[in-house]
């Protein structure tokens, strides 16, 4: 069957998965469109109020279509204010984050102010220049938010979806770095979701919730919920692509220029050469500063990176947590080994 090269296309997966790195080297074609988490309840369109939010057919409001069909066909996006001074807090509207510039405002501070009261954010800016760029003629969502919706949204916009699947130990080791938490009132908010995917879940969602846990015992959790739905949506839809972000950290040339062919985007020298320096066994495994991401990295040495960071009891917790679903997609030795073959 003949690809449809105008297709949007959809990246997404657990986060901390490597999509933004694999949405940015798919956007390096000046003829795709990058769209930076619109499911994202903090940063992205103001109609969304829980990250990961299920989209089911037959159940979306017609709100949500409206917004979704005008962010997909580049017509229009209104994308939420976030406070300057405090994170992941949403201002409703140029008045609220002018009465909180009225308050909080500085010198070191003005030009947030002002690109907020000019622009609302960062993501609603670009889209803008998105939607005006006539070279563009192919959007691509980069949004692991977006992965519980990934089947709805194929489905609905004919997109062709990327998903991405990274060990347990190695996404738990990424959290845990970070300090990142999670609500699972995210999860358990959602009736529909909960019926279909996560009911047997249920109990540890509340305790975790509840008390006082770690951020390993969160993220086995997390990467169970997660991949519970996703590998039902990759098993009833074969055309989803389907890569481990080990097998692309490991071969990350063969793995975009297979991945550029699936999509049929072209795949040019240039491409070539920003992955070749992006993945250099020369650039460092550490990220500076702790950033979240951070693209020049020692792609193969950040494979085992959670050896430094879980203690041997933490690695042993996760891996028997997730092991039934893990199993699904890698095999008993291949993680390890480093062949990342099943």
């Amino acid at each position: 069957m003949a690809l449809n090269t105008n297709s949007p296309i959809l990246v997404t997966g657990i986060h901390r998965s490597g999509s933004t790195f694999v949405g940015n080297i798919l956007s390096l074609n000046k003829n795709v469109g990058y769209i930076q988490e619109p499911f994202n309840q903090f940063y992205g369109l103001s109609i969304f109020d829980t990250d990961f939010k299920y989209l089911k057919a037959g159940t979306v409001s017609e709100d949500v279509r409206v917004v979704l069909d005008n962010l997909i066909h580049l017509k229009k996006a209104t994308y939420s204010i976030t406070s300057v001074t405090e994170s992941n807090k949403v201002i409703q509207g140029r008045r609220g984050i002018l009465k909180e510039a009225i308050q909080n405002i500085s010198v070191e501070n003005i030009h947030k102010y002002i690109g907020k009261i000019l622009f609302r954010s960062d993501s609603q800016l670009k889209f803008q220049l998105l939607k005006y760029n006539l070279r563009v003629n192919r959007v691509l969502m980069k949004d692991p938010l977006a992965s519980l919706s990934s089947r709805y949204l194929s489905r609905r916009y004919d997109m062709d979806v990327v998903v991405l699947v990274r060990h347990p130990l190695s996404f738990a080791g990424s959290l845990k770095r970070l300090g990142w938490r999670f609500n699972f009132d995210n999860f358990l908010r959602q009736k529909q979701l909960m019926s279909d995917y996560l009911e047997g879940y249920r109990e540890e969602l509340i305790y975790l919730n509840s008390k006082q846990t770690t951020v390993v015992e969160e993220a086995a959790m997390l990467w169970n919920c997660i991949y519970t739905v996703l590998a039902d949506f990759i098993d009833r839809n074969p055309s989803f692509i389907v890569y481990k972000h080990e097998q692309i950290a490991r071969y990350p040339l063969q793995s975009f220029k297979d991945l550029y062919k699936k999509l049929g985007l072209d795949f040019t020298p240039n491409v070539e050469e920003k992955i070749k320096k992006l993945t250099s066994s020369a650039n460092p495994v550490e990220a500076i500063n702790n950033k979240a991401h951070q693209f020049n990295r020692n792609s193969t040495a950040l494979i085992h990176k959670w050896k430094d960071i879980l203690t041997a009891e933490e690695a042993e917790y996760i891996s028997e947590k997730t092991a039934p679903l893990s199993s699904v997609f890698y095999s008993q030795d291949s993680f390890l080994n480093n062949t990342f073959t099943g």
